[in-house]
């Protein structure tokens, strides 16, 4: 299951370390749609590995000394899990944002829309894809 998150920004700097910016947004509302799923994946002090990954594509941007600057104040947020059912859960979590605001530090993030993305099916020994960036395989 893939989709994509359109996320508004309130102002158009943000930190450096831009991924622990969007994934508590993801924790946020994925804490307040399904506490039980959220302590599942984030309440023990052990990590464990998650089911999903997301990428973030910020458009036109700068990166600088400490910050990242983002003209047009929006954010895309891709989201990606081979469970269907974990990534209804989070695909569900974030739908309940919709519209509402969260704050992170002085960053204010709206989820304005989300949509689901085509899967290709894979149906030969042999696949070819194309990245934005590098790719790391585990």
């Amino acid at each position: 299951m893939r989709f994509t998150v359109t996320i508004q920004l309130n102002q158009s700097e943000i930190p450096k370390d831009r991924s622990r910016v969007f994934l508590s947004l993801i924790k946020f509302w994925l804490e307040k749609e399904n506490l039980e799923l959220f302590h599942k994946l984030y309440g023990s002090k052990a990590t464990i590995r998650k089911d999903f990954t997301y990428s973030l594509f910020l458009g036109d941007c700068k990166f600088k000394r400490e910050i990242i600057e983002i003209p047009d104040k929006q954010a895309f947020l891709n989201l990606s899990s081979y469970d269907l059912g974990l990534g209804i859960h989070i695909y569900n979590a974030l739908l309940k944002g919709k519209g509402h605001i969260y704050s992170y530090k002085d960053l204010s993030m709206c989820i304005r829309d989300i949509q689901l993305q085509k899967e290709k099916l894979i149906s030969t020994d042999v696949a070819f894809f194309q990245t934005m960036s590098p790719c790391v395989v585990r």
